[in-house]
């Protein structure tokens, strides 16, 4: 059986492994959002193609915006963690402890109104 710091410390990796795939798909669909709308594709058509809430892509545009004509995924999805201010840290060992103990991660949630995890 592990004790608690190797149950952490994999914990911890498999919790880094699933915010990675999940940034980069985020990162993805922002890169596509980008490509459409350099083609001249409207809020609402995106949203249809993306099969996606129309509110939530037009955010995501809004901020594409100000890094018009280049659209840096990249700095638009910082600015959407910025902007919602979504943080993922376990400086808390309490709270970390309870993620270990319980299988729980409540840290592993998208923000409400973008839907983008932001570590």
């Amino acid at each position: 059986k592990m004790n608690f710091w190797e149950t952490a410390m994999t914990k911890g990796v498999e919790l880094g492994i699933q915010q990675g795939i999940q940034r980069g798909a985020e990162i993805n669909n922002i890169k596509f959002i980008c490509k459409k709308l350099i083609k001249g594709y409207s809020v609402s058509d995106i949203a249809d193609m993306l099969e996606e809430d129309e509110a939530i892509v037009k955010n995501i545009v809004d901020i594409a915006m100000k890094y018009k004509p280049d659209y840096d995924a990249y700095k638009i999805y910082s600015d959407l963690c910025e902007l919602n201010k979504v943080k993922y840290t376990f400086r808390d060992i309490e709270k970390f402890r309870k993620v270990v103990d319980h299988g729980t991660d409540n840290y592993n949630k998208p923000c409400r109104k973008t839907r983008v995890f932001c570590a």
